[in-house]
């Protein structure tokens, strides 16, 4: 067993990997992380077969820890616990505030490291007509002007007190060909 930088060809398999730990992950997304960050994304290899893995991002001051998983069939063997502490302890001496997208049975895991849970999201899919999200006339009509990337900018800043939107516009627009 060692830890890695992901690689491209990963990319597969973690996905693999997400459908069996539960996760909602996105290939695009990923190999987004890997190629602005790939310092930041880290796997568990097992006789050289993917097993796991833990991501970050960072930002101004801060950092995101996302896609922290473990292969069902190795779970309990302390996998996991190599992993984020290898990603933990390069975040944590560099910024000064960290925080995770995590899966909420690992509360009482990442309490040991001094975690403490602010919020909980839940998980929404659209799958039929009706958009997943209820906006009055007023917010469909301010998110509907040339300023949306400005009342988000705002709006992200109060929140985090930092300029994420590079982040934000990854997660949120994809580029197509067509």
């Amino acid at each position: 067993m060692y830890i890695g930088w992901l690689k491209f060809v990963d990319v597969p398999e973690l996905v693999k990997i997400a459908e069996e730990t539960g996760w909602l992950l996105d290939g695009y997304h990923v190999k987004l992380m890997m190629m602005h960050a790939p310092h930041m994304c880290y796997g568990a290899y097992d006789e050289g077969a993917l097993v796991g893995a833990v991501m970050a991002i960072e930002f101004e001051s801060s950092a995101m820890i996302k896609y922290f998983m473990v292969k069902p069939t190795h779970q309990k063997q302390g996998i996991g616990r190599r992993l984020f502490n290898t990603l933990f302890g390069v975040l944590k001496e560099e910024h000064p505030s960290l925080y995770l997208h995590a899966n909420p049975q690992l509360k009482s895991f990442f309490e040991q490291s001094g975690f403490e849970s602010l919020m909980e999201v839940g998980r929404y899919l659209n799958v039929g007509k009706v958009p997943p999200f209820s906006f009055t006339n007023a917010q469909a009509k301010e998110l509907d002007g040339g300023n949306f990337d400005a009342i988000l900018r705002k709006i992200d800043f109060e929140i985090f007190g930092e300029n994420r939107m590079h982040f934000i516009l990854d997660e949120m627009q994809r580029n197509s060909s067509l």
